[in-house]
């Protein structure tokens, strides 16, 4: 978190530094500006003082104020935890924020709710659903599958029990359809969180009822194994593995399989994987 103070107004504000110091609004604006940027509408070299200008809440009309602009300039050179530079020295979005900096959005009249912190509320069938929705976007850049992303994540509550709707993939469609005309920053600011998500899954070590989980073994292949699955986000195997698990009944049926927390799904892949990991281990060293 960036702070900044006016000397002669007494003025303070707050920048956040990266996606994850925003709170909602700042999440939004930000991600506004992020789209245009993968939208090719920003140009790199405009990209940081533009974040600049949506964080501070500034109209982009007040730009070139000889000093004053000079110094929001110097300021947004300080926004560098929004980005990291791939290979080719590209500017690209970093996703490491673990909170969902959207909980709940309102497309209408009525509030729908998304996932809590780590996904605990989201059922599997939910979760494979959405992930094919995040790799069809990425493949293709057409925002009605943000639209169907947050269409399979966000539903109603019950009023009189605050409960989330259960997931019936049949109203996805009707679902996407709601989200049509919701602001671009929640869309786009959704689809950076679920990367974060995805990111945080692949690459990290989770805690998770006392034990520490190494679900990067879930995603690629170990040395000297052939490979298992794709290691990219688009894919990453999960239609294949949920039809596995269903054939094998751990779970019962398929449909009691997509009811089945998210969670529970995941530590029971874990556990399977490790199993047959270190039954490779021990056959090659009896070998």
């Amino acid at each position: 978190m960036i702070t900044v103070e006016i000397p002669h107004t007494g003025d303070v504000f707050y920048v956040p530094s990266s996606l994850a110091d925003c709170d909602r609004q700042q999440a939004r604006d930000a991600s506004r500006v992020l789209y245009d940027y993968t939208a090719g509408l920003v140009p790199a070299s405009e990209i940081r003082l533009s974040l600049l200008y949506a964080l501070l809440n500034l109209r982009s009309g007040k730009k070139n104020r000889g000093e004053a602009d000079q110094n929001l300039y110097r300021l947004s050179e300080h926004l560098d935890g929004f980005f990291s530079k791939n290979e080719e020295g590209q500017l690209v979005i970093n996703t490491d924020h673990v909170d969902n900096p959207f909980t709940w959005v309102r497309p209408g009249f009525r509030k729908y709710y998304g996932p809590v912190d780590s996904f605990e509320n989201i059922s599997f069938g939910a979760y494979v659903d959405a992930l094919n929705a995040f790799s069809d976007f990425a493949a293709t850049g057409d925002p009605y599958y943000m639209r169907l992303l947050m269409g399979i994540l966000f539903l109603k509550k019950s009023p009189l029990s605050r409960k989330r709707h259960k997931y019936n993939r049949l109203d996805n469609r009707a679902n996407a359809k709601r989200f049509k005309n919701l602001d671009m920053g929640y869309l786009y600011g959704f689809y950076l969180y679920f990367a974060s998500f995805q990111k945080y899954l692949m690459d990290s070590k989770v805690y998770w009822e006392g034990r520490e989980l190494d679900f990067s073994i879930l995603f690629k292949s170990l040395p000297g194994e052939k490979a298992v699955k794709q290691s990219d986000y688009a894919g990453l195997g999960f239609m294949s593995v949920k039809f596995d698990m269903a054939a094998s009944g751990v779970f019962g049926t398929m449909q009691e399989l997509d009811d089945t927390p998210l969670w529970d799904a995941l530590t029971r892949m874990y556990d399977i994987r490790k199993k047959d990991l270190d039954e490779q281990a021990r056959n090659k060293s009896n070998s």
